[in-house]
């Protein structure tokens, strides 16, 4: 093929591929939805009271909140951990940092007696799944950012058999 043909051919073709183009483009598919490029995101905090089985709370149970993909959020700083841990107090309430995560529902929360004998004697451990926790939403989301939830539980610890 000579070249003026070579030239006439590649001409037409890229008129027809900017054509082709421009009908991809007409509308966003069906139903209208916005393409949108991001990544799925909410964010969270636990919070919870620790009892023993006679419903008297217990002070200085450590709780670890699990979360392989949180960003935890500790004042103004961010912190990337796997995991953010806090201690019951008097009440034998907690309250973990806020987390920034991609989704609620891969989160586990362990509550572990590690002061011995002290306050109220030794008692097994226990995890929970998030989705045995009651989660409220505590902030609208919209797009990719699903919203800010609380998610709320009281746990009965069980006395450690000797």
């Amino acid at each position: 093929m000579n070249t003026k043909k070579k030239i006439a051919v590649r001409k037409l073709l890229s008129g027809v591929l900017v054509l082709l183009g421009f009908t991809a483009c007409d509308s966003d598919g069906p139903g209208n939805e916005l393409c949108e490029y991001g990544t799925p995101s909410a964010d969270y905090q636990v919070k919870g009271k620790v009892l023993d089985q006679t419903g008297k709370p217990i002070k200085g149970v450590q709780v670890v909140v699990k979360d392989l993909d949180a960003v935890f959020v500790k004042g103004e700083k961010d912190y990337v951990s796997d995991y953010d841990t806090v201690y019951t107090d008097v009440k034998g309430e907690f309250e973990s940092d806020k987390a920034h995560t991609f989704s609620i529902g891969s989160q586990e929360v362990l509550f572990h007696d590690v002061d011995g004998e002290e306050n109220g004697g030794e008692f097994e451990s226990v995890t929970l799944g998030v989705d045995q926790m009651e989660k409220s939403q505590i902030k609208k989301g919209g797009s990719w950012y699903t919203g800010a939830y609380e998610l709320k539980t009281e746990v009965k610890l069980s006395s450690k058999k000797k």
